[in-house]
Order: structure tokens, then C-alpha cells, then sequence
């Protein structure tokens, strides 16, 4: 266990919460709320600037108060470590864990377990869904980031080839999550598309994702956002790095070419331009 010294450890006052703002994805959201219920438990109160209600309410799940202003930014940057076999060293959370605005409280091995093993709910919707429901069993697909998408983003003879083999080759039902509409694969009974159906919040995409009997997703807000749910997950990494960017997930697979393996991130090097590769993983992780 790596040691800090208790000179650095701050105590926390419970007249002064800490308070910042946080302009980022719904991804870097979703990792940074996971990373919160340590420093709560300990006596820390959170107050977080109100950006929009989707990442209100995941603030909100770890326990922090959302707030109408702040004027301290929580500057959630990529990690500049080199990756190594230690988990949280290289990885995008973890060099973040202990920096400010959060006070520095445990070892990054404690704080990074704590995290790993965290699990927030989110209210549940009360908005009529039966036109997903309708679509049971499918399997859930985001192909699209909403940033660097060259990087993110799955080539489209993916989409198109993974398509053609989930309708071929299996009885699921395919939903694209795509918000945009850019997705489109033509035209067939058993392929739906997002954009097309219903724009979902928050709570209603947690609602959507436990129907899936998976995800597949690139580097993106959803494929960190389905932690939240019970929901297997299979992440195609293209020219990110799921060391870099992910929070293991015993129900997450990442499947890349490029990765230092580390162990507990249930990452598999293959092909993730092999159609019939991928359609192998989905159908391992895939839940009847």
C-alpha cells in the first residue's frame, strides 16, 4: 500500500464545503461523481455549479448539492503518467483522485478501489417507454462520440457490417443511440434509431439501458454512463485507450488493438475492424 503523510491530509470543515464548477462530458462527469462518495464518507460536503439537468442529477446521486454559481474550477485533466501495470498511474481518474479541488485524504490505491467499487442510483422515470420496451431483446449501439470523433468514432463499415451480422446472424433487435441522427444503415424492421424514436434524459437512458441485453459503445459518456445500470457492455477503442480513460467495470469488456493490458480492466486485445470478432464478444457478454 503506497503511504501519505498525515501532515497532508486535510480535515474537513463542515462550515465549508467545497464548491466548484466543472464544464465536461457526461463521461468525465460520471467518473468524477463515482470518485465523491469517498471524500463524503469521510465528512466532506460537495456543492457543484448547475449545468444542465442530465449531469445535475449524476452530480446529485454522489451526494453533492447542486448549486446556481461557483467560482473554483475543477480542472479534470487527462493524466500526463506514462501507463504503467499499476492501476490508477496513466488513467485519466485516477491522476485527478487527491488534486484540487479535492483535499488529499487517502492513498490513491484506497481512493481508486473505493471508486471502482462505487455504485450511485438515479431516480427512476416516470415517462411512458413502452416504445423500447416494444423492441425487447435488443442490443444497444452508440457508434458516435460527441468530441474527437476521429478518434472515438466507429469506422462505418463497422456499423454497416455489425449490423448486417446482428440481423443475420441473431434474433436481437438493434437500437441506435444516436442523438444527432447521423447514424443510418438503412432501412429494416429490426434496426431503430434513437433520434427517430424518443430523445431521452437521463433517468430514461439509465431506464433504456437496463432493457438492452448489452451496449456496445465507443469512447463516449454512455459507455461510462452504463456503470449505473446492470447492463453488460462491450467498448470498441479505435485511437483512445480504455487505461487512459475508463473505471473497470466487472460487466464492461474493452476490446482494442492498441492497450497495455492492466489487470481488473477486462481488456482484450482483437480486432475491432473483425465484424465476426466482435459479434463473437458481444454474444459472450450478452445477457438472455
Amino acid at each position: 500500500m503506497i503511504a501519505i503523510r498525515n501532515h497532508n491530509i486535510k480535515k474537513p470543515d463542515p462550515d465549508k464545503p467545497i464548491n466548484f464548477f466543472y464544464y465536461g462530458g457526461l463521461g468525465d462527469v460520471v467518473l468524477s461523481a463515482h470518485a465523491l462518495p469517498s471524500w463524503i464518507k469521510r465528512g466532506y460536503r460537495f456543492q457543484v455549479q448547475s449545468e444542465n439537468e442530465g449531469k445535475d442529477l449524476v452530480w446529485a446521486s454522489a451526494g453533492a448539492e447542486i448549486i446556481p454559481k461557483s467560482y473554483i474550477r475543477y480542472a479534470f485533466s487527462n493524466s500526463p503518467e506514462r501507463i504503467t501495470s499499476v492501476p490508477w498511474v496513466g488513467n485519466k481518474l485516477g491522476w485527478n483522485l487527491n488534486r484540487y479541488p479535492l483535499p488529499q485524504i487517502e492513498s490513491k490505491e484506497i481512493l481508486w478501489k473505493e471508486a471502482c467499487e462505487c455504485k450511485l442510483s438515479l431516480p427512476i422515470p416516470s415517462t411512458d417507454l413502452s416504445m423500447f420496451s416494444s423492441l425487447v431483446p435488443f442490443i444497444a449501439i452508440h457508434p458516435r462520440g460527441f468530441s474527437s470523433g476521429e478518434k472515438k468514432n466507429f469506422p462505418h463499415n463497422v456499423v454497416q457490417g455489425l449490423t448486417n451480422e446482428i440481423v443475420r446472424r441473431t434474433h436481437y433487435n438493434i437500437l441506435f443511440l444516436d442523438w444527432e441522427g447521423l447514424t443510418n444503415v438503412g432501412n429494416n424492421s429490426r434496426v431503430h434509431y434513437l433520434d427517430k424514436l424518443k430523445l431521452l434524459s437521463i433517468p430514461e437512458l439509465k431506464a433504456v439501458l437496463d432493457m438492452a441485453s448489452c451496449l456496445v459503445g465507443c469512447d463516449s459518456g454512455i459507455l461510462h454512463f452504463v456503470r449505473f445500470t446492470d447492463c453488460p457492455a462491450l467498448g470498441l477503442w479505435y485511437g483512445t485507450s480504455p487505461e487512459s480513460l475508463a473505471l473497470p467495470r466487472p460487466l464492461t469488456t474493452h476490446l482494442t488493438l492498441h492497450s497495455f493490458t492492466k489487470e481488473g480492466f477486462g481488456i482484450v486485445r482483437g480486432w475491432t475492424d473483425n465484424i465476426s470478432y466482435i459479434l463473437e464478444w458481444i454474444q459472450k457478454i450478452i445477457r438472455n
